[in-house]
């Protein structure tokens, strides 16, 4: 009797404790650092990548559906000096624009979906230079502005739908211009 109630006990606690790895897993597994931008993510969406089970699971744990295999899904939640991201400071987001059918630039408030604000391919003006340069801030700027959700940490998502084949990826800088 005592060997099954050891055995359970066993059982029960390797079950728990792989949960909880697999939750952790879903954080942060998948997701791969992108060559020329450091401070930018990259969820492994990719059929042929051993992790893709794992970046699709961080969807689903977060009640979305995941983007399509066919798009490219970038995340970062620092600035171009590696401070976090915070809600009551401004911050520049500059870069080139995307040869890609469709994109979206959301902040979210430390990754929760449910509090966003979002900028697209359709609504965005563009500098006479092609590039795209939009402010995240509480107070009003001209051009390109998207409102932080809150004044807590900030996530900012990256999603380029269906990009020019073979094309490497050139992604905006974000930097602080004031708190």
């Amino acid at each position: 009797m005592r060997n099954f109630t050891l055995f359970t006990a066993v059982l029960i606690c390797g079950f728990v404790f792989g949960w909880l790895a697999a939750i952790d897993a879903l954080g942060f597994f998948g997701l791969k650092a992108v060559a020329g931008a450091p401070n930018w993510r990259e969820w492994a969406l990719n059929s042929d990548d051993r992790t893709q089970v794992y970046a699709l699971g961080h969807f689903l744990s977060e009640g979305q559906l995941p983007p399509p295999k066919s798009a490219r899904y970038f995340v970062r939640g620092v600035d171009e000096d590696g401070y976090a991201l915070r809600g009551d400071c401004d911050y520049m987001i500059k870069g080139p624009a995307i040869a890609a059918r469709w994109w979206t630039l959301r902040v979210s408030a430390d990754g929760k979906s449910d509090t966003q604000s979002t900028l697209s391919a359709g609504e965005t003006i563009l500098n006479q230079d092609g590039t795209l340069l939009a402010t995240i801030s509480r107070h009003p700027s001209p051009g390109n502005w998207i409102i932080p959700p809150q004044s807590g940490t900030l996530s900012v998502e990256y999603v380029i739908s269906e990009p020019a084949f073979n094309e490497a990826v050139e992604l905006p800088l974000i930097t602080k211009s004031g708190c």
